[in-house]
């Protein structure tokens, strides 16, 4: 497993749903997305994106910057193996994030995760059978699929930017997870 850095930063979500979110911009971005609509995590959402978040007063937003070695990004090429290995490399950090975001969650209680990026759940979503979620109880959505800006989010916020990258893998993947709550945590949680 790669070692990554995390740092987390707190806002208010007023100030946070002001300076960072546009639901129809990101929207938009999401109807070019092969999973729109067709994952339970990502939109059209079946519940009201803006009442959702609003109804929380407090956010703490968690990036991991999680390095990528140059060996591999020297033998990683192409646009297909250059997306399949990041994608990897965010499954991998997510399986370590997510178990911590859920588990804040639970010991809250009025709060609610997003996940760094679409969900994994399952291999084959439940929606495009037409059928309900089989994990709702783990299945969260992504900052980006409830109109934030995750990469003003991450540079302005966070201290370091998003890097893209079709042909070869950028120098490090950035995984952005949030935690919506109605509670004030104690800084030495996160």
């Amino acid at each position: 497993m790669n070692e990554f850095a995390i740092k987390t930063v707190y806002m208010p979500v007023p100030q946070y749903a002001q300076e960072f979110r546009d639901i129809p911009k990101f929207l938009e971005y999401c109807k070019v997305c092969p999973r729109y609509n067709k994952c339970w995590a990502c939109p059209d959402h079946d519940f009201d994106v803006a009442e959702f978040v609003d109804s929380y007063a407090h956010v703490y937003i968690m990036g991991a910057k999680v390095p990528i070695s140059p060996q591999i990004r020297s033998e990683v090429r192409g646009r297909e193996a250059v997306a399949a290995r990041a994608e990897a490399f965010v499954k991998e950090a997510r399986s370590q994030i997510d178990p911590i975001m859920l588990s804040l969650e639970k010991t809250l209680g009025d709060a609610v995760c997003c996940y760094g990026g679409t969900c994994y759940l399952c291999g084959t979503c439940q929606k495009t059978l037409g059928k309900p979620c089989i994990h709702p109880e783990k299945r969260r959505s992504s900052l980006e699929s409830l109109g934030f800006d995750v990469a003003a989010t991450t540079e302005k916020l966070l201290g370091f930017e998003l890097l893209w990258s079709e042909e070869t893998l950028p120098s490090y993947i950035t995984v952005v997870s949030a935690l919506f709550t109605n509670k004030l945590m104690d800084s030495e949680v996160l």
